[in-house]
């Protein structure tokens, strides 16, 4: 799927890590799907929470070359 011209348009998509991606508090692990919840200078994500734990994670300042886009309508 192709990124929407607009960076308002992202919020609310969902996309799948390409990488790991990890910051000074937590990793969020290649293939995961999660939300993009604002864009502004990169991307703030958020995960859906944990089934065992429900930890939700949050993640800002992420690149589109990171993310695939998914086509609306996948979990």
């Amino acid at each position: 799927m192709k990124w929407p011209r607009l960076k308002r348009d992202y919020v609310g998509l969902k996309a799948q890590t390409l990488r790991d991606l990890r910051n000074g508090f937590l990793t969020i692990p290649k293939g995961k799907v999660v939300t993009i919840t604002y864009w502004h200078g990169g991307g703030s994500i958020a995960s859906a929470p944990c089934p065992c734990c429900g930890v939700k994670a949050h993640m800002t300042k992420v690149q589109q070359r990171d993310l695939l886009l998914l086509p609306k309508g996948k979990p």
